[in-house]
């Protein structure tokens, strides 16, 4: 059983940095895939997922890519492809880049997750730091552009419970809400 990942509307931020759920929710993926590490690109015109969605996910699970959702058409594209887990997909503010984490698998009993950049017009990628004997721990901090702390919050479980938000304070209208 997967988790789909559905459009649940549009925010409008508040002064105090709540959010109003407005429209009609909308699911934008279909199949037993599991998505997680949901992220918006920061025009609100994609949607960051990491799955697997390869024909052989159950006999693989650890092969996972980060996907791009298109919120208008539901067409999904695949920016990572390489045999083991890429996740926690991020969008950068400016929306020209997407930090992700991830790994050659090679059968190993452990193997460091490593922290990449991808430029969103080339697809060309670059590992972050390629040097650090540890893994990163914790989230990542980007600024928004009114510098404002950028919060997003996910929730996710597989099966038809699990959902994903965000809020985000700033002045415009923003995508607000998922739920698979």
């Amino acid at each position: 059983m997967g988790s789909a990942v559905t459009v649940a509307g549009t925010g409008v931020a508040g002064d105090n940095g709540d959010a109003a759920v407005l429209g009609t929710a909308r699911q934008l993926t279909e199949g037993a895939f599991d998505h997680d590490g949901v992220a918006w690109t920061a025009d609100g015109s994609e949607i960051l997922v990491s799955a697997n969605r390869h024909e052989n996910a159950d006999l693989v699970p650890g092969d996972s890519e980060v996907y791009a959702v298109d919120v208008a058409t539901g067409a999904i594209r695949a920016l990572t492809k390489r045999f083991g887990p890429d996740s926690d997909p991020a969008a950068s503010p400016d929306g020209k880049f997407i930090a992700y984490t991830g790994f050659d698998d090679a059968y190993q009993g452990y193997q460091r997750a490593r922290l990449y950049l991808m430029r969103r017009d080339n697809g060309e990628i670059r590992e972050l730091a390629p040097d650090l004997d540890r893994e990163r721990r914790g989230g990542y901090i980007a600024a928004s552009r009114s510098n404002s702390a950028r919060r997003s919050g996910v929730k996710t479980n597989s099966g038809p419970s699990g959902s994903v938000w965000r809020s985000e304070r700033c002045q415009r209208s923003v995508p607000y809400g998922i739920a698979g």
